[in-house]
């Protein structure tokens, strides 16, 4: 795409500057939200007192741009009349500073441009680079060009005359970079922007800190705080446009560029415009923590190669390299020279080539070769001897291998699973269940501290139709007289007694009665309560630890319920808790959240889910002063913990950057309905664990599977079947709904837990059969390395990878990362087994694959233990 100033603009104003920032890969849900926020709240403060006693509009960074704006009306009102005005964009909000009124917090990106323009005095405005459509150019107005601008309820043109940006659909922004549009505005869901930066040759001594300083340190801290790759670039009387690189096939499928003002029509049908106070609607997928093993093999080796760059006057602050996606290409690999290539004005291949050529320069002893591809990425491979020693070492030291400290023992708290404590748990219950698990595992293995907690909602019309149920029906019944697992003997309860609360209106009233009786603390319908909930807690604690898991620390709402009223009142503020005239008590967080005001309390006291929410995160930060608090709840909820956040937030608890709702999906049978019983009830979770363990039996009898002495043949179907369960689980994307297929789920092929447990067990047999024990490496190290073939390479290579991955499964959390790579791994594993022999081979091809083999199954055992997974030695 061209971006361009027309010819027409610098006969007007011949000194006019445009700087174009280009920032793809943006992550809008940055972890340093709240810093960003906090860093604009102090720059107002500043502003505030650096211009209290001073006549700031004078000063010539807004005098000019009021003196061009004049220019424009007086030309447009010769022919037209002018019906509105408005200031430049950094005029405009620093009028709202100097009134005392803090910047509209609206999201992270927007924020931060937004404190740019009032810290430096510029018009800085940003848009979505994936919704231009064609080229991009700064015109004056035909006046016939559709327009529709933020929040708008109306399609409109700018006037004959105004200068605009447009594109080959509509304008994008009228009056320079002042006023955006609701069609190319910034969101939470853009990836690439791109920041325009009026500016004046007529300003380059007017400003305290030079233009150019100015802009570089604004690329930069998109890079820092938003993960982006960005290109600068300047527009001017001598240079009046660029090219740039840009693949726009989604805008233009998008966007109908023969009828612009239809689909302007349509943005204002579906109401898309409220970008205000969008700070409280998060997205379901997590930012990345950021956090670095800075001792692993990949940092080391990045920090070296850089700092020989840096050395030779090659500006960059790392090369990130990276683990090759494709072996054929080399170990190693490094796109720096499409990061440096806008900030050192030069090509990316002339870049690649000198940063090659510095680095062979160095003649370092471990690198075989470094060259560079046609995509200009930088490839290296390592020879074997340093790749023999890196693996030794990892494999005699796999503790220290295996963990980090990135996490400097935080508190991160996961509520997992949270079930309800009237019937069995079901299949999202083990789903949530093992991913909320699975985090705690990755958090710790990072340097966190995971702590576990479960609400148990105990009290309520669902737990009083049960004790009714258990009193009128069950005639003194009891778990074991009917031979039921206690949680499924009063899940059959919990069933007949909504049942008759809905067919019939005695029932309903007696319940209702009752309901108001345990309110009161009736003994004889607690006594009731008390027998059931332990029963139920007795049964599902019974299928957690069939699973080989736990609910942590257990809050009961019966314990809390009372409090959260007191709570909200302490909070009563008459702005953000509002008392209304009925009575009720809202907490208002629509204006900066972007999400619904609540109401906590009701006209006649009764407090509300969010109340008893916020009463209890109270609790968790005073029992566990967690830095990050994450919910691993349904899809479902995703609305309720939108304003949940934003009330805790709101309320300085925790800042909603440290909160997340892990809002995973609904898992279905392989035909896409919902997994059933024979009887055609829905299938509880010890129902999918039976059919597994049936499954798995089978599988095991097929496979002729030889079992460990010490376990008979239904012991090893169960431990398969928990695995199976687990990764086929793990390994999906969780926020979308699965489909499960239980026979592929055990089968000892394929992308399943077995087919992992099974090369972990065959590497395990290899090690016994060869006695082998660690560290045995000959002091020849020449004569090994030399004796490897590519495959031994590449083993012993993806098995280093697993610092990387294990710490980006922590970073994204994202258990799957895990489950993908230990399959690639098991992979590559039972590849070189079935073409590299080991007991055939010579002494030092021996040598090198045992210490291959035993590295590769200390990986896969340790990963597989991080999605809550059994090794087992003997298959």
């Amino acid at each position: 795409m061209k971006v361009s100033i027309s010819n027409k603009i610098f006969e007007k104003f011949p000194d006019a500057v445009e700087y174009i920032v280009i920032a793809r890969g943006l992550n809008i849900e940055t972890r340093f939200g709240k810093d960003i926020l906090e860093e604009s709240r102090k720059i107002e403060a500043g502003l505030r007192e650096k211009y209290a006693d001073l006549d700031w509009l004078s000063l010539p960074q807004y005098k000019l741009w009021q003196d061009r704006y004049q220019m424009v009306l007086d030309n447009i009102s010769q022919t037209t009349k002018v019906t509105e005005s408005f200031d430049a964009s950094h005029i405009a909000l620093t009028k709202r500073v100097m009134s005392d009124k803090d910047l509209p917090n609206i999201n992270a990106l927007v924020n931060f441009y937004n404190s740019y323009s009032v810290k430096y005095g510029l018009p800085f405005g940003g848009e979505d680079l994936a919704k231009v459509v064609g080229d991009l150019q700064l015109d004056f107005a035909t006046g016939d060009e559709p327009y529709l601008g933020i929040g708008e309820a109306e399609v409109g043109t700018p006037y004959v005359g105004e200068p605009v940006w447009k594109d080959d659909h509509s304008v994008t922004c009228r009056m320079w970079g002042w006023r955006q549009s609701e069609r190319t505005a910034v969101t939470r869901e853009t990836k690439d922007a791109y920041f325009v930066i009026d500016f004046s040759e007529s300003l380059s001594k007017g400003i305290e800190v030079g233009i150019e300083q100015v802009v570089e340190e604004f690329a930069k801290n998109l890079q820092k705080y938003f993960g982006a790759v960005t290109d600068v670039y300047r527009l001017d009387n001598n240079s009046q446009h660029i090219v740039i690189e840009y693949d726009q096939s989604a805008a233009i499928n998008a966007y109908d560029k023969a009828n612009p003002r239809e689909d302007l029509q349509k943005m204002v049908a579906k109401d898309v415009a409220k970008e205000k106070g969008s700070k409280g609607i998060k997205k379901r997928r997590a930012e990345n923590m950021g956090l670095v093993k800075e001792d692993s093999i990949l940092s080391l080796i990045d920090s070296e190669l850089t700092k020989i760059v840096s050395e030779a006057g090659l500006a960059a602050e790392s090369l990130y390299f990276q683990y090759c996606a494709n072996s054929e290409m080399g170990d190693f690999s490094s796109t720096a020279a499409m990061r440096l290539a806008g900030e050192l004005k030069k090509s990316p291949k002339e870049i690649a080539e000198e940063l090659a050529r510095i680095i062979n320069d160095a003649n370092l002893d471990w690198i075989s070769e470094l060259t560079v591809a046609p995509n200009n990425f930088i490839n290296l491979k390592v020879n074997n001897a340093w790749l023999i020693e890196n693996a030794a070492k990892a494999g005699l030291n796999f503790a220290k291998f295996s963990t980090a400290t990135a996490g400097q023992e935080r508190v991160i708290l996961v509520e997992s699973p949270s079930p309800n404590p009237n019937k069995p748990l079901h299949i999202g219950h083990l789903l949530n269940l093992f991913l909320g698990t699975s985090l705690l595992r990755m958090f710790d293995k990072v340097g966190f501290v995971g702590e576990q907690d479960s609400i148990i909602n105990d009290r309520g019309m669902p737990i009083v139709k049960t004790i009714w149920a258990l009193d009128n029906l069950a005639q003194g019944g009891t778990p074991d007289s009917e031979g039921l697992k206690p949680d499924q003997f009063v899940g059959k309860y919990y069933v007949l007694g909504s049942q008759k609360y809905k067919d019939d209106n005695d029932v309903k009233e007696q319940i209702k009665g009752m309901l108001a009786k345990w309110e009161q603390g009736d003994p004889e319908i607690r006594a009731t309560w008390r027998k059931m909930i332990d029963w139920v807690l007795e049964g599902q604690l019974a299928t957690a630890g069939r699973v080989w898991e736990d609910f942590g620390h257990r809050w009961y709402e019966s314990e809390i319920y009372t409090s959260g009223r007191d709570t909200i009142m302490n909070y009563l503020d008459g702005t953000k808790i509002e008392k209304l005239e009925d009575g009720a008590i809202v907490g208002r967080i629509e204006d900066e959240y972007g999400v619904p005001d609540v109401v906590l309390l009701k006209s006649d006291g009764t407090s509300l889910y969010h109340t008893q929410d916020i009463h209890l995160t109270t609790l968790k930060i005073e029992k566990f002063k967690p830095w990050r608090a994450m919910w691993v709840v349904g899809n479902e909820q995703i609305m309720h913990f939108q304003r949940l956040f934003s009330l805790l937030d709101m309320l300085e608890l925790i800042p909603i950057d440290n909160l997340y709702h892990y809002a995973y999906g609904y898992v279905y049978g392989k035909d896409g309905k919902k997994m059933s019983s024979r009887d055609g009830q829905a299938l509880s979770g010890d129902g999918l664990l039976d059919k597994m363990h049936e499954a798995a039996v089978k599988a095991v009898q097929e496979r002729n599977v030889q079992m460990e002495s010490s376990m008979s043949e239904e012991e090893i179907a169960e431990v398969v079947a928990v695995n199976a369960l687990k990764f086929a689980f793990l390994v999906t994307d969780p926020f979308k709904d699965m489909r499960f297929d239980i026979e592929k789920a055990v089968s000892f092929t394929g992308k399943s837990g077995p087919y992992i447990m099974y090369a972990y067990a065959r590497g395990k047999s290899i090690l016994r059969g060869q006695n082998y024990e660690p560290g045995t490496i000959p002091v020849d190290m020449g004569n090994i390395s030399d004796s490897m073939t590519e495959l031994d390479h590449q083993l012993l290579m993806k098995a280093l990878e697993y610092q990387e991955r294990f710490v980006s499964a922590a970073n994204n959390y994202a258990p799957s990362i895990v489950a993908e790579y230990i399959y690639d791994l098991a992979k590559l594993f039972n590849n070189f087994y079935e073409r590299e022999s080991i007991q055939n081979a010579n002494e030092s091809e021996k040598a090198v694959r045992l210490l291959a083999v035993d590295l590769v199954t200390q990986v896969l055992a340790d990963g597989m233990k991080l999605l809550g997974m059994k090794p087992l030695e003997q298959m």
